[in-house]
């Protein structure tokens, strides 16, 4: 059963790609077409992941392929994440050691002002 959410929001210039519920290889598709939609429109990219649930390696590769995108059009991108300790998508980020890869907040307005900020490929 996947109870999932993708929509994407537009605040301040910056796109603000959600993420809700539970995403793997069946939603990554979707994932990156709206990510690549949002490039193609030359806007910086938050991936809100504060409403996910689960995520897999799948959504791991678009978010790395989103900030590759990102740096090569220099747009700002980031991440926000729930830091709550029992969050089973930031212990999936910490033995990943994704928030080495890109830039990983708790907010979505502080992701917002860090994409704003740095206009470079990352926050």
């Amino acid at each position: 059963m996947h109870s999932d959410n993708i929509s994407v929001q537009h605040e301040n210039g910056v796109a603000v790609v959600l993420l809700e519920g539970e995403h793997d290889v069946y939603t990554a598709p979707a994932v990156t077409g709206k990510i690549e939609a949002c490039l193609s429109a030359g806007k910086p990219i938050v991936v809100d992941l504060t409403g996910a649930s689960f995520i897999d390696s799948s959504i791991l590769r678009a978010l790395i392929m989103a900030r590759n995108g990102s740096q090569e059009r220099s747009l700002g991108f980031a991440v926000c994440l729930d830091q709550n300790e029992d969050s089973a998508v930031k212990r999936i980020f910490e033995v990943a050691r994704a928030q080495e890869l890109f830039p990983v907040l708790p907010t979505q307005t502080e992701a917002i002002e860090a994409v704003l900020s740095a206009g470079n490929g990352s926050a």
